[in-house]
């Protein structure tokens, strides 16, 4: 994957990120803290984060 501009490549992850090569900047996008990974924590995670950031579909 490679990011020119902003809102191209967004990463999750719950460990830490590799150097800046990887991602396009270190913005924080948004955050949750959960006792546990799911699908649903993910789907609501993303959904809130594309709502913030008003990232448009596709």
């Amino acid at each position: 994957m490679l990011a020119t501009a902003p809102n191209q490549l967004w990463s999750w992850d719950i460990t830490k990120l590799l150097g800046p090569a990887n991602v396009f900047s270190r913005y924080v996008t948004g955050w949750m803290i959960a006792y546990r990974e799911s699908a649903e924590l993910a789907i609501q995670f993303i959904e809130e984060a594309i709502g913030k950031h008003q990232v448009l579909a596709g």
